[in-house]
């Protein structure tokens, strides 16, 4: 497949990842198919800071562009758009007891759209008054087990603890953009 123009207004970038290709031709041909979503469930015990919770969401969706990367269509073929931050909107689920296993699946399997996004979504499940699970899902175009693990987690309980404590969010580790990663691809 021919590199795919990415449109970072107003600057232009490289086009979409070889992996970001597969997974936008993978909906197109199972559109409404949860199978690319990956699912992540945090049981939370303790006081919870639901606010704080957002607040430090909307930060790690503010520092990471692949987050905020939706992939409409333009003469047949996808291309990648970044657009600004937008606070997380977090489902709250309750009032309070264990999810069923059905709620957990659609929550886990409704579609994203890759056109518009969002392709992160966040669902707190109140449980108990000290007890909540995360129920976090990503689609597989804007990350994978590895970001999720090493970078989104950590990221989530540093900026959490800073906000639960008042304290302003903790300079973003450096890292290279998403684009510069796909241009080495494509190089």
């Amino acid at each position: 497949m021919n590199a795919l123009p990415l449109t970072r207004e107003p600057f232009p970038a490289p086009g979409l990842s070889p992996a970001q290709e597969r997974m936008w031709f993978l909906d197109r041909l199972s559109p409404g198919d949860g199978a690319n979503n990956m699912v992540v469930c945090e049981r939370l015990t303790g006081p919870l800071d639901a606010g704080a919770l957002e607040r430090a969401l909307s930060e790690i969706v503010a520092r990471h562009e692949a987050l905020r990367t939706v992939f409409p269509e333009r003469e047949g073929f996808p291309v990648a758009r970044v657009l600004d931050p937008e606070p997380v909107v977090v489902e709250h689920l309750g009032p309070a007891g264990e999810p069923s296993p059905e709620t957990l699946a659609e929550l886990s399997n409704r579609p994203f759209d890759l056109a518009t996004g969002p392709l992160l979504r966040v669902a707190l499940i109140r449980v108990g008054p000290e007890e909540h699970i995360l129920h976090l899902v990503v689609h597989h175009i804007a990350g994978d087990a590895w970001s999720i693990e090493q970078i989104l987690f950590p990221e989530l309980a540093a900026l959490y603890s800073a906000f639960v404590s008042g304290r302003p969010a903790p300079p973003a580790p450096p890292r290279r953009s998403y684009a510069d990663h796909v241009r080495e691809q494509r190089e």
